[in-house]
């Protein structure tokens, strides 16, 4: 069977996302024997347009088509999923992604050129899809949403269990055009800490609240460092820290292989969890360079946390949202004076709200879905409106209380 994955283009200025899933999809595709070309169309974005895209179809006969779809892509699935069906009118297409996760039968009711789209365990449920292609037997697909005459069905779902993400393969990185992402990730750097590091890669092992054990992701990394010769890894997954246990013999691993010399890493953590001293001078020990923080709800516990990482070394990267539909003013007001007490960068970003199946109203979703990651979005859920609120983003960025005072004055916000 002919597969073809591919990666529609993000609402971001250059290709610097990795798509790691999709590689886990090809590598779980090849381990079975089927024939798989990956189409990443968001790292070669000159071959995105309509003609090169309905050029490359005529090229090759496929059975299945896989679309990767994350919120910040949707809004190139609706350009090109319709030159797909029309160029392939036989073939069947698939989905899977963010929106679909999360919105599995809306997703369906959207985009009548998709024949079925997987969620939850998607890397079980795409092996069963590629196994039922040739007889279009989607309900046989665990973890799916398909229809039936009119109406959307969805079968049962299927959580991740150990042997699941253990048994997971890696990424077929031979196939992700790594140094396109390396070349526009260099120029835009993520972090003060990674600024000479060239050839970055982000690991996320978690699914759902499961991870491999510490073997298999020392083996991971070591593979990339060895293989693609990375000198920096991102650990994405938000439950790293959570496990002492786990994250005790993951950091004495790290040092064994001696990967703290090659591979500085960088990660997630609850700031609860970054209290205990041996633990943080482990972490500084194995390599670690910086600590992505979320500053919500006591803000006085995140400040315990940066200090005790910077004490030892690690710097503190704070990420924080402004524009929750219960968030007023004074809210803002006082976080901006807690941060410009500091001397913290705090990224601020403005509140995406995560559609779900619940919402009725189909056009309005859409349009909520294509604007998601628009800079100047048509819908959203603050109170203030969208130019404000981008005023205030600013303003809190520049950590400015005063102009921020200045600004709530002529406003009669709540």
């Amino acid at each position: 069977m002919k597969v073809l994955l591919v990666n529609p283009v993000r609402q971001k200025m250059m290709p610097v996302h990795i798509p790691v899933r999709l590689g886990v999809l090809y590598s779980i595709g090849e381990m079975l024997g089927e024939q798989l070309s990956l189409g990443d169309l968001d790292a070669h974005r000159e071959d995105d347009s309509p003609e090169a895209i309905r050029r490359d179809l005529k090229l090759a006969e496929w059975d299945l088509i896989h679309f990767s779809v994350d919120f910040d892509q949707y809004k190139h699935f609706r350009q090109i999923a319709p030159i797909f069906r029309k160029q392939l009118p036989n073939v069947a297409m698939s989905a899977s992604g963010e929106v679909v996760d999360n919105l599995p039968r809306q997703f369906m009711k959207l985009n009548s050129e998709v024949d079925v789209v997987i969620f939850g365990n998607q890397e079980r449920a795409f092996t069963e899809l590629m196994a039922r292609v040739e007889h279009k037997r989607w309900e046989l697909v665990p973890c799916s949403a398909y229809r039936d005459k009119e109406e959307i069905l969805l079968t049962d779902r299927l959580d991740y269990g150990t042997e699941d993400v253990q048994g997971l393969p890696f990424p077929a990185y031979g196939y992700i055009p790594l140094d396109v992402y390396w070349h526009f990730s260099a120029i835009f750097p993520f972090s003060s800490e990674a600024m000479t590091c060239k050839r970055r890669l982000s690991f996320l092992w978690e699914r759902g609240n499961v991870r491999p054990g510490v073997d298999r992701a020392i083996e991971n990394i070591r593979y990339c460092a060895f293989r693609y010769r990375i000198d920096f890894a991102n650990i994405l997954d938000k439950g790293f820290m959570a496990d002492r246990k786990w994250l005790d013999m993951f950091l004495e691993r790290y040092m064994e292989e001696e990967l703290n010399e090659v591979v500085p890493f960088s990660c997630v953590a609850d700031p609860k969890t970054v209290t205990d001293s041996g633990l943080i001078r482990s972490l500084k020990d194995a390599g670690c360079k910086f600590v992505e923080l979320s500053l919500k709800g006591d803000n006085e516990l995140v400040k315990g946390a940066v200090d005790s990482l910077t004490k030892v070394g690690i710097n503190a990267h704070l990420t924080t949202e402004i524009g929750k539909p219960e968030q007023t003013f004074k809210d803002i007001l006082d976080l901006t004076d807690f941060i410009s007490k500091s001397k913290w960068g705090v990224d601020v970003n403005l509140f995406r709200q995560m559609p779900s199946d619940d919402w009725k109203d189909a056009s309005y979703l859409e349009k909520y879905l294509e604007d998601y990651a628009d800079p100047n979005p048509r819908v959203h859920f603050s109170k203030f409106d969208f130019g404000s609120l981008l005023a205030i983003q600013r303003l809190v960025q520049a950590k400015d209380v005063d102009k921020l005072r200045e600004l709530g004055s002529f406003h009669t916000w709540s």
